[in-house]
């Protein structure tokens, strides 16, 4: 059987929002392919694991649920190999006209469709960027069209956005600023541009283009180009579906035009896993196979960046000037596999937040990955608390995959003056705590502070605890004593 998936899908397939859900199945239980009828059940991969989302099966594109079941053939908008195809009722659309959601497409032979001025059948007609057919009875003065359907994220591609007047009577002005749109969860999110990127942000008409003049005739037809890569907006980019923003100026508004198009990565990059616990994690290996020539970064990664989400913006995080390490990418031809390594050590394992990160592999690449704290934990008092005793419940809850000794927790710090405070251990005493948590599971304990500390030091206020969560890095949990 032939299988293959679809990479990456225009907004109609977004908008299913299929989610991944493969299920592990031994051989000996059930057999390669379809479990009943075909193209109406659940169909096993040779990798022990249902299909799921968009499959192509014996050169049909079959549509499945997150519990595996077939929908039937796939209708819609798809990217394989790069191209953007339509596939009806499975099978990709080829050679003639076609109308989709009142848009109209003109298909080649090979899947391809017809973009800018095309003569079919001995006739002119015009497409924009994306395939549609720009029509005489379109009330749009303006278009704007690219000249390829994709770019990648490297500072050496680029694609230019053609601006065209047409049917125009007056002047109309265009400056040389593009704004970038990414789609997203069924909806387009502005991208702002990175440090590089302050020349083409949000509009400027410092440097005006006239693509018409006044007393110009009424079909006047005249266009204004304007260069994009996406090394602008680096790191802030990922492979996705994109379009392009542009602002024309007339004699009696502003019109906002649209243009579509695809964003690639160079590379396609592999990790062991997607989610890293800071507990165990030191160093994180990325596996690059190059799939057109770029600049990469081995043996080591030197860049990083953390998701603010405060700020709903990528932060690059800083190196100690005794760790820093000067490198520069190097060149990795199409074909080559590139092995780089993140020592996470260099950024300080106690200011290693848990969140979203993303390592720059090379220019304009890429790669996401997340950090967890291996547990949560919460303290509050204890209710039996009495005049002489001070007692506390320390709530952990395991997020890992395997069992976890937390030891050598209860370190207290008060709010004094604005500035937490350490509270020294009654004399001779040592933090001998430790908790046993199975692995996802919640364990309750109860923490006596009159153990470890004099009772007079003990005064009401707010607090913080201190548990040790990996190689020099700790998590810290707030309570109130009375």
């Amino acid at each position: 059987m032939k299988r293959k998936r679809i990479i990456s899908l225009t907004s109609l397939l977004l908008t299913a929002a299929l989610s991944v859900n493969c299920t592990a199945v031994f051989a000996d239980e059930l057999k390669y392919g379809w479990q009943g009828f075909p193209g109406a059940s659940p169909y096993l991969l040779e990798d022990n694991t249902f299909a799921d989302r968009i499959t192509i099966i014996d050169d049909t594109a079959y549509v499945f649920d997150s519990s595996g079941n077939c929908s039937g053939p796939f209708t819609g908008f798809g990217i394989i190999n790069h191209k953007r195809v339509y596939y009806k009722d499975g099978v990709p659309f080829t050679n003639g006209w076609i109308t989709v959601s009142g848009h109209t497409y003109y298909f080649y032979p090979d899947g391809s469709f017809a973009t800018g001025i095309e003569n079919i059948d001995g006739k002119q007609y015009n497409f924009d960027s994306h395939g549609e057919l720009i029509t005489s009875e379109s009330k749009d003065a303006f278009s704007l069209t690219a000249d390829k359907q994709s770019v990648y994220m490297d500072r050496n591609d680029q694609i230019i956005f053609t601006v065209t007047a047409n049917n125009i009577s007056n002047y109309a002005a265009v400056g040389n600023s593009v704004s970038l749109e990414k789609y997203s969860g069924g909806s387009w999110y502005k991208v702002e541009p990175g440090a590089l990127g302050s020349v083409i942000g949000s509009e400027s008409l410092n440097t005006i283009q006239y693509i018409g003049n006044v007393g110009s005739p009424a079909q006047y037809r005249s266009s204004h180009s304007i260069r994009f890569t996406p090394e602008i907006y680096s790191p802030d980019l990922t492979e996705g579906r994109y379009r392009a923003v542009v602002n024309v100026m007339t004699d009696k508004e502003i019109k906002t035009l649209r243009c579509e198009f695809d964003i690639l990565s160079p590379t396609t990059t592999y990790t062991s896993s997607d989610v890293y616990y800071t507990n165990t994690t030191d160093k994180i290996t990325f596996t690059t196979v190059v799939n057109t020539d770029c600049m990469v970064y081995t043996p080591q990664i030197t860049e990083l960046y953390y998701f603010d989400k405060t700020k709903s913006a990528w932060t690059r995080v800083a190196v100690p000037t005794e760790n820093a390490v000067i490198a520069a990418p190097v060149y990795a031809p199409a074909g080559s596999v590139v092995t780089s390594i993140l020592d996470l050590n260099r950024y300080g394992r106690g200011s290693m937040k848990e969140g979203k990160y993303r390592a720059v592999i090379g220019d304009g690449i890429t790669k996401e990955f997340e950090l967890k704290n291996p547990f949560n934990v919460s303290v509050y008092e204890d209710s039996g608390n009495s005049e002489k005793v001070k007692k506390v419940k320390v709530a952990i809850s395991n997020t890992t995959p395997l069992p976890l000794t937390i030891g050598g927790y209860g370190q207290l710090y008060r709010l004094t003056n604005g500035k937490w405070k350490a509270i020294g251990l009654t004399k001779g005493k040592t933090l001998d705590t430790y908790v046993n948590v199975p692995s996802m599971k919640k364990v309750t304990a109860t923490l006596n502070l009159t153990d470890y500390y004099p009772y007079t030091s003990l005064k009401s206020g707010s607090y913080c605890m201190r548990f040790p969560a990996g190689s020099n890095s700790y998590m810290y949990a707030y309570f109130s004593l009375r």
